[in-house]
């Protein structure tokens, strides 16, 4: 017999409904950061862009933006990667004369970029040409073509063609910037923001674009400068094996041969 100050003792059920109450409790404190950390480990993907088909007035567009592309300077920065090294390539072009001026990055070295007439030159010190693995001392301008295995220059000439509105081009407005759209057509990719063209991606490579700064185009009014078509060294050979040909010395009678005057 149950002595009289004994408790009663819990039936099953109330063991049972207390149990999941502190299991409960536990869940619920635990649930918040497991929540938060989960959430922060694995953010929502954004929503998958939606493609269509440009309208009148987009398709106007993107005309007149082919078309500046093809007459009015721009500056680009893109990256290219060659066998041999990682460059940043920071141009300003006049595509109406066919030139780009600026700098190609490689490493924490520079080196001078000009290209015109179909030739691309850079000139870079000794530690610039080492970075590609070319063992050199020429400090002048260096006809490299395109045996670094890349184009060095972004091709906005193959951008702009590219980007002449056709049946395959679409548009979408899913983008990081509700002031932005992106223009596709084939492998051509482009960013148009509230001032225009914003980023350009042709076959993997990406350039952003911008206006000219005044000094860039000061430098490329100047473009090319006197001399350019001189004999320049050139740079020679495939893969691992590349060296610089030094210039041809000018011929005998040429302005570069003139002795000069005797000093008084």
């Amino acid at each position: 017999m149950r002595e009289m100050w004994q408790l009663p003792k819990r039936s099953a059920w109330d063991r049972l409904r207390k149990f999941l109450t502190v299991a409960g409790l536990i869940w619920a404190v635990a649930a918040v950061p497991l929540t938060w950390w989960l959430s922060a480990r694995n953010p929502t993907p954004p929503a998958p862009a939606q493609w269509r088909e440009l309208t009148s007035a987009e398709n106007a567009a993107v005309r007149y933006g082919a078309q500046a592309l093809r007459t009015e300077p721009v500056s680009l920065t893109s990256a290219v990667t060659s066998p041999m090294a990682q460059l940043k390539v920071e141009e300003t072009v006049d595509p109406v004369r066919g030139i780009s001026t600026g700098v190609v990055h490689s490493g924490a070295h520079t080196a001078d970029l000009l290209a015109v007439a179909g030739r691309v030159l850079l000139r870079g010190g000794a530690p610039f040409w080492s970075t590609l693995g070319v063992p050199t001392a020429e400090s002048g301008w260096v006809d490299v073509g395109d045996r670094l295995g890349v184009r060095v220059t972004f091709p906005l000439d193959q951008a702009a063609a590219a980007m002449v509105p056709g049946a395959q081009t679409s548009i979408s407005t899913t983008t990081d910037s509700s002031t932005s759209s992106v223009i596709r057509n084939g492998a051509l990719n482009v960013v148009f923001g509230s001032d225009g063209i914003s980023a350009i991606t042709l076959a993997e490579r990406t350039a952003t674009v911008s206006r000219p700064s005044g000094d860039a185009l000061t430098k490329l009014a100047a473009t090319p400068p006197p001399g350019w078509d001189a004999t320049v060294a050139v740079l020679a050979g495939t893969g691992g094996a590349l060296t610089v040909t030094p210039p041809t010395p000018p011929p005998p009678g040429s302005p570069s041969e003139t002795p000069p005057p005797p000093t008084p």
